[in-house]
């Protein structure tokens, strides 16, 4: 794990009420902490030393006080020092100081993830009350408070501290706060197919093909530009929840993004002209986990989307305060079905054959012979053919790139699960176990 040091120490040594807790505990380690590898004597604890070997103890003083204290060998709670440390724990940091002293240095931290609680069994009556911290791969960390109820204050404190404990408190508040406002975090277009046995048909001509963009999001206060994500929700009425739809490619430190993918909307969903629209733009913080901020909002109907006069449609961002932090662009696309007769192209790309007379010119580049002078502005939906027979649970996402041709570039990515893998062995697996069936009745009856 990494860490900056003097950042541990300045997070360490900061005013008692942004910790959770702060105390004494006794520490089972080694002598070597994580910022210094010197201990005070005065802080060690419960140590007694005896005479190796057998035989009496010497009775001359001078004697004793020339022993060499390699013949000596200190025996303590299963071989390891125990410290007294003064301990505050800050979410899942648990410090631990040099001595009891609450003034003393930080020498070292405890990360409270991966691990469990075990108590300690072998510990005497009248304290202290130690207890284990059992963390993955089987390392462990001994600890012990002076009393039962300053243990017990501490678990429960040092249970609530893990990531996997934090999350799933927010998780829950999450989902009972969006619950409250009609939306299930968890149901996507996917599940909600799903639940009622819907599946989507490539070939099916959608309502709108949505290009949507920003401009003008506000910086952070370091003046970092933010990297914004947009989130589309429809609401369905039957089911009274804001549906997740669609979202966008994520575009890095960008006030002024313009996304590829585009949307979608489909009528076999159940979206009409009176759909509600909701698009949320979020700032990913951290691409791997998702940690994101919402950025701001803007609700709107499908039929003020569909029936602009304006090719583009402008509408202003606002935040959670109704502060105005960017305003979003939607361009709408209709499509056309293609005609039955033609090849399976797409009029933004047609198929279309070399002049004669350059066919003794060697071939240039595949892109310049596949696209025109000028691209069409009426968008053709390609003919997906006998794709369905084939496979199933397809899905669509849909790009569109800027080119100089006096039109964008169309493209269409489907992807789907093969019936040979799925679907076909089940029906054999069905059929074989029907002639068994019949074997075993055709045996029965022949007694």
């Amino acid at each position: 794990m990494r860490f900056n040091k003097q950042e541990m120490l300045t997070l360490a040594t900061q005013p008692s009420q942004k910790f959770d807790k702060e105390g004494v505990l006794f520490l089972r380690e080694r002598q070597d902490g994580l910022f210094r590898k010197t201990e005070h004597p005065s802080s060690l604890i419960h140590l007694k030393c005896f005479p190796v070997g057998g035989g009496s103890t010497p009775s001359n003083p001078q004697a004793k006080r020339s022993k060499s204290l390699r013949d000596l060998s200190c025996y303590g709670v299963t071989g390891k020092v125990c410290l007294e440390r003064w301990c505050r724990l800050r979410g899942n940091l648990l410090f631990y100081f040099k001595s009891k002293d609450q003034w003393s240095e930080p020498v070292g931290v405890i990360v409270l993830t991966h691990c469990s609680i075990k108590m300690d069994q072998s510990a005497l009556d009248g304290g202290p009350y130690g207890f284990f911290l059992v963390f993955e791969g089987g390392l462990s960390q001994h600890l012990a408070a002076y009393s039962e109820p300053e243990r017990d204050a501490w678990l429960e404190l040092i249970q609530r501290a893990s990531y996997s404990s934090v999350r799933s408190q927010f998780l829950a508040l999450q989902q009972q706060m969006e619950l409250r406002r009609g939306h299930d975090p968890t149901l996507d277009v996917h599940m909600w197919r799903l639940r009622r046995g819907r599946h989507m048909d490539p070939s099916e001509i959608p309502l709108c093909e949505i290009a949507v963009s920003c401009d003008n999001l506000l910086c952070d206060g370091n003046g970092r530009p933010p990297n914004p994500l947009l989130v589309l929700h429809v609401f369905i009425p039957g089911d009274g929840v804001w549906l997740k739809y669609a979202n966008t490619e994520l575009i890095e430190r960008s006030s002024n993004p313009t996304f590829l993918q585009t949307v979608c909307l489909r009528s076999s969903d159940g979206l009409n002209e009176d759909t509600r629209l909701r698009i949320t733009a979020y700032d990913v913080r951290e691409a791997f986990s998702q940690i994101s901020t919402i950025i701001g909002s803007v609700t709107i109907r499908l039929a003020k989307v569909m029936r602009s006069p304006e090719p583009r449609l402008r509408i202003a961002l606002h935040s959670a305060f109704g502060v105005t932090i960017g305003f979003l662009s939607l361009c709408v696309f209709k499509h056309e079905p293609e005609p039955g007769n033609n090849p399976p192209s797409s009029e933004s790309t047609p198929c279309r054959s070399l002049p004669q007379h350059h066919l003794s010119v060697k071939p240039n580049h595949r892109r310049t012979q596949s696209l025109p002078p000028r691209l069409g502005s009426r968008l053709r939906l390609p003919n997906q053919g006998h794709l369905k027979y084939l496979f199933a649970n397809a899905t669509v996402t849909t790009y569109r790139f800027h080119s100089g041709l006096g039109g964008d570039i169309s493209m269409h990515e489907v992807m789907a699960e093969s019936r040979l893998c799925f679907t076909f062995p089940q029906q054999l697996l069905a059929i074989w176990i029907q002639e068994e069936k019949e074997l075993l009745q055709e045996v029965a009856g022949m007694g």
